[in-house]
């Protein structure tokens, strides 16, 4: 299939007409960390079990794109130190989190081929069904938690009725209570004040049968109320805000869910489409233009994210782990790989190592010379920059095919989804003090996905700021006193001004050591 470039919605509008838009839509180990101990000065950073723990007890995570600072000034609001507090994008960084800027004719084509069976227009209702029984005879329970740090949910079983338009979600009883409305926004970020005033904003209502419209179309599943809005288009985001905690709630439903998507983001559905169609065997609700009354049996509004790239399997439905979600990623992209093999060098085979370039900010500059250093050590390189990683499910089997994955701190390491079990997964720290940010985003959550983690933190001397500022600054000197500057100063320093210079010969230990780890 041709490259779907990416496109803002508001651009689609201009070129589409508003009853295409939707189209755009459907086309869419447990194991111990393995470390270096050469004692070389390249070797890598264990992790420590204090750091291990403030990492799993913390509510903010940088978002892939965006770090923590090493310490955070108690001045700081949440939303401060997020990535909702960015006032400019690098070239890369939007390509990362907005949506493509054009759909070929041959995806057109295919939009239009699959536009019947995968959107649920008014005058399309798939699941309508005139035998429907009545969903006040059943069990009712409405239960709402906003104590979780990272989203608000509410769940119904009974009669449940969705008014798309009207951003309300009726939960319809005879013993139905006068109450305040529960307003709640279905992003699993609401510590990002200024994120979710980007998210529409739902109400979930009482009430009693005779003061709720009447049912237009009945569907006899449940359904999962969620937004794409927010910062889709970044790797990170979309899977530590939206697919993991999508599966969450409706794996157990083995296809028999309907999804209700508000701030509808079609491209972004039709990039992760194989991903969604195993989910849920229905139409797509869009709820910012859809003006019927649908009833359901049951509704969960929101999602409810654990940790980043993670899963905590006591908190999810049937104690579901990473390795079950990556199970599910393989099936959905007809993944080949579950687990690397050790390659017999005698055989004339070498380990494949994929590369993720960056371009714009925090790329390597001498990139040339680390392709040419990893292939004289043995590996067989294969390099992927941001027009690349978009290819999905194509790029997937490219991941899917390599045994190690190396990159610099940023959002395409979250491709590590998609490669095989006991692969390793090389991160390039920029200079700044960001080795626990780097791990808490990047390194923490490969045991769960039985992956190798090795970490590298270049010196001062390969980092671009030295053509910025003077030795003596606290850049280099004290970079913790550029934390405590606050978020915005530390972002733009480190994370936009800043690009690697890598010294190949301090590297070239780091990349023999993952080399002997698989081959015999």
């Amino acid at each position: 299939m041709a490259k779907i470039m990416r496109i803002g919605v508001g651009f689609v509008r201009l070129l589409v007409p508003s009853l295409l838009i939707p189209v755009l839509l459907l086309l869419n180990l447990k194991m111990d960390f393995t470390l270096s101990t050469t004692g070389r000065e390249s070797s890598v950073v264990p992790i420590s079990s204090e750091e291990k723990h403030k990492s799993e007890n913390s509510i903010s995570d940088d978002g892939g794109e965006i770090m923590l600072p090493t310490k955070l000034p108690e001045e700081w609001s949440q939303d401060e130190t997020t990535e909702s507090s960015k006032t400019e994008l690098k070239a890369e960084e939007k390509s990362e989190t907005t949506e493509p800027e054009s759909v070929d004719s041959e995806n057109q084509e295919e939009i239009k081929r699959v536009l019947p069976a995968l959107v649920e227009t008014e005058n399309h209702p798939a699941t309508t069904s005139d035998e429907f029984a009545s969903n006040q005879n059943r069990k009712s329970k409405l239960e709402c938690d906003f104590t979780h740090p990272r989203a608000d949910i509410c769940t119904m079983e009974g009669d449940v009725r969705v008014l798309g338009t009207n951003s309300t979600i009726l939960f319809v009883s005879s013993t139905a209570q006068e109450f305040t409305v529960s307003k709640l926004r279905p992003y699993a970020r609401k510590w990002e004040n200024k994120t979710m005033q980007m998210i529409r904003e739902l109400n979930v209502k009482q009430a009693l049968p005779n003061e709720a419209p009447n049912c237009t179309v009945h569907h006899d599943v449940p359904v999962v109320v969620f937004s794409t809005g927010g910062f889709v288009g970044n790797v990170f985001h979309d899977y530590t805000d939206i697919l993991i905690p999508l599966y969450l709630a409706t794996n157990q439903y083995t296809g028999k869910v309907k999804f209700a998507v508000t701030d509808m983001s079609w491209w972004w559905i039709f990039k992760y489409l194989p991903m969604i169609k195993v989910l849920s065997s229905y139409p797509i609700l869009n709820l910012d233009e859809d003006h019927n009354v649908h009833c359901f049996p049951s509704a969960q509004v929101g999602l409810k994210s654990h940790k980043p790239l993670g899963i905590d399997p006591a908190q999810a439905p049937n104690g579901y782990t990473m390795q079950d979600f990556r199970a599910f990623i393989r099936k959905s992209f007809s993944l080949e790989r579950p687990s690397t093999t050790v390659v017999d060098l005698k055989s004339g085979r070498r380990p494949r190592l994929l590369i993720i370039l960056r371009r714009g900010t925090r790329a390597i500059v001498n990139e040339d010379e680390l392709v040419a250093a990893a292939e004289n050590i043995g590996f067989m390189v294969v390099t992927a920059d941001p027009e690349k990683t978009r290819e999905l499910p194509k790029f997937a089997h490219v991941v899917n095919s390599c045994d190690v994955m190396l990159g610099v701190h940023g959002a395409g390491l979250a491709n590590m989804l998609y490669l095989p079990e006991n692969a390793t997964v090389i991160q390039i720290l920029p200079w700044g003090n960001l080795g626990f940010v780097g791990r808490y985003d990047y390194g923490f959550p490969l045991p769960d996905m039985v992956l190798r983690y090795v970490e590298h933190e270049i010196k001062e001397d390969e980092s671009t700021l030295i053509h910025k500022y003077p030795r003596n600054h606290a850049v280099f000197t004290n970079p913790q006193a550029i934390h405590d500057q606050g978020w915005a100063t530390m972002y733009r320093i480190f994370l936009t001004e800043q690009n690697i210079v890598l010294n190949i010969t301090r590297f070239k230990g780091v990349l023999i050591d993952v080399f002997r780890t698989h081959v015999q």
